[in-house]
């Protein structure tokens, strides 16, 4: 009996851990909100990109570097541009981190003087192409926003 307990409760513990494995993507205007209180200047790019692919496009601008965030219409079409970037991101000379669980991928790629990085949640996701310098400022926010 007392195996059988043992047995039910580490399958609980596998199943519960697992769980945790889905993030959540956001909202464009909760993006935009909350860049804006880091204090960064948003500009709507929607027009600028496919709109088969894309529905909304906003930049944040700050300092010298951007970061871009990205709503697509499936998760399908935001899988294809996450994997084009990454394809892109791996030509370049660098130290590279990849990540994925879940609904969850991350790539980032630091060369001698710039940091490429994309995340994507479900069908949203993140991207820039900055100077190194602003490596780990990025990170943060990009870490503070849950991707």
């Amino acid at each position: 009996m007392k195996r059988i307990l043992a047995i039910l409760l580490a399958l609980s513990i596998i199943l519960l851990a697992g769980c945790g494995a889905k993030k959540s993507g956001m909202a464009n205007d909760d993006f935009k909100a909350q860049m804006l209180e880091k204090g960064y200047e948003i500009v709507d790019a929607t027009d600028k990109v496919n709109p088969n692919t894309i529905g909304a496009v906003s930049i944040a601008i700050k300092d010298g570097y951007q970061i871009e965030y990205y709503v697509a219409h499936s998760v399908d079409k935001a899988q294809t541009v996450y994997d084009l970037n990454v394809s892109s991101f791996k030509e370049v000379d660098g130290e590279e981190n990849n990540s994925q669980k879940g609904n969850y991928s991350s790539y980032e790629k630091t060369s001698a003087d710039t940091f490429y990085t994309i995340s994507k949640v479900d069908n949203t996701f993140i991207y820039s192409v900055a100077p190194v310098e602003y490596k780990d400022e990025i990170k943060q926010v990009i870490k503070d926003l849950g991707y």
